[in-house]
């Protein structure tokens, strides 16, 4: 099954939007342009991971979501198709609370590291997004290396990672 989806980072410095969408009023109008568009899952993030990005708190990153998450929430409501949410982090408190406004998915921009997250997940039966990196903050220099074919050594990644998380949704 394929699904569109549509991306809306709260970030003054994320690599595609960064500061369009500070204001929880602009985040909210272009989360109703990507439903306009098609979008079925929204992928809401608060800290930018492109290369050269600042890291932020865990509480700076909540502070930037917490004025839209009941907005949110009240305008799915009003929408005739079933839009789901998805929160991109690799924080407990930021993830915690985007499951408790109705976000269905988790993207953890940290590959999956954590199994106190993976324990959050499970716990609220959300669904996880496989999200590979080489490192938070991310950097130009940390790369694949060339000689090697890339889209196996991710497959080979991804394939360990759903592994380990089937195996840790069994236990």
């Amino acid at each position: 099954m394929v699904k569109l989806v549509g991306i809306l980072n709260i970030t003054p410095d994320s690599f595609s939007d960064g500061g369009l969408y500070l204001d929880s009023e602009k985040a909210l109008n272009q989360l109703e342009n990507l439903i306009r568009e098609g979008a079925e899952i929204i992928d809401l993030g608060a800290e930018s991971t492109r290369p050269g990005a600042p890291i932020v708190t865990a509480e700076a990153e909540l502070a930037r979501l917490k004025p839209l998450l009941p907005k949110l929430e009240n305008l799915l409501k009003g929408q005739n198709k079933k839009i789901a949410l998805s929160i991109d982090s690799r924080r407990k408190i930021v993830i915690e609370a985007a499951l408790k406004h109705g976000f269905t998915y988790v993207n953890d921009v940290s590959a999956n590291s954590s199994i106190e997250l993976l324990k959050i997940i499970k716990k609220a039966k959300a669904k996880v997004i496989f999200s590979h990196n080489l490192g938070i903050p991310a950097a130009k220099e940390r790369v694949l290396p060339g000689n090697i074919d890339i889209i196996s050594e991710i497959c080979r990644w991804a394939e360990i990672w759903v592994i380990h998380v089937n195996l840790f949704w069994l236990l």
